[in-house]
């Protein structure tokens, strides 16, 4: 929906252009990782953990305060740091 949904709001571009864009901007190794499926998230942020992921970035979106499993587990210090 990244792109077509109110793109006044979130802007014209895609899912994938944005994630051309990063690439194409780092030069750190990076791991893309998209859901609707909260339950699929919170798998995916203890998977970082066990890989040895320096961090993690989440964007929500329009999850907001919906996601109380994705918002409990923010409080959870992954890292180390």
């Amino acid at each position: 929906m990244l792109g077509t949904r109110e793109p006044e709001i979130y802007g014209s571009h895609s899912y994938y252009e944005l994630i051309e864009f990063i690439k194409d901007n780092s030069t750190d190794e990076l791991e893309f990782f998209q859901s609707n499926i909260e339950g699929e998230i919170i798998n995916k942020i203890h998977e970082a953990k066990t890989k040895g992921f320096e961090g993690i970035v989440i964007r929500q979106m329009r999850l907001g305060n919906k996601c109380r499993c994705i918002n409990l587990v923010y409080g959870i210090d992954l890292f180390g740091g």
